[in-house]
């Protein structure tokens, strides 16, 4: 890099990414498929001394595990991978947005009967206001403004009250 110039200063920070990124990225994603030690055997490091004298696979054996490896370390996916992707992630789409509408519905429906018992709410809450009105004023004033039919029923069990009193004397 120095000699083609495109380091032209020293720095810490490289703006090109150089063979330690490619093997980086090989070794994530080959391990998730592949032992350790064949993922470490393909990069070409030496391994531990136990490791290089008793783990030596033949390469067909690496070349299967390679072989598994491939479709996670593949960069570039084939139109019809990419395709398959765009599908589900479109069938995806199209459930989040039934889900969606119908969680929506329910919402609705909700705040309809939620309104609903509001506003029943506010009409027992007035009626209350009314009748403890009302009683507020009968404890005020001490007299309790009646209808006939309650009038009557009072003076009917004030004459039977009277009656049964008269009869045990």
């Amino acid at each position: 890099m120095w000699i083609s110039g495109i380091r032209v200063t020293p720095s810490k920070q490289h703006e090109f990414k150089e063979c330690h990124g490619l093997r980086k990225y090989f070794k994530t994603y080959a391990q998730r498929v592949m032992k350790q030690a064949d993922v470490e055997r393909l990069i070409g490091h030496a391994g531990h001394w136990s490791d290089a004298a008793y783990n030596r696979p033949p390469d067909d054996w690496l070349i299967e595990e390679y072989l598994k490896a491939v479709p996670d370390l593949t960069i570039y996916k084939p139109i019809e991978q990419s395709q398959a992707i765009v599908q589900e992630l479109n069938a995806q789409v199209a459930s989040n947005d039934q889900e969606i509408r119908a969680l929506r519905e329910q919402n609705q429906i909700m705040n309809e009967q939620l309104a609903a018992v509001i506003e029943q709410q506010q009409h027992h809450a007035e009626n209350f206001d009314m009748k403890l009105a009302k009683l507020l004023e009968i404890v005020k004033t001490g007299s309790v403004d009646q209808d006939d039919a309650t009038r009557r029923k009072l003076h009917k069990w004030r004459d039977s009250k009277d009656d049964a009193t008269q009869t045990n004397n």
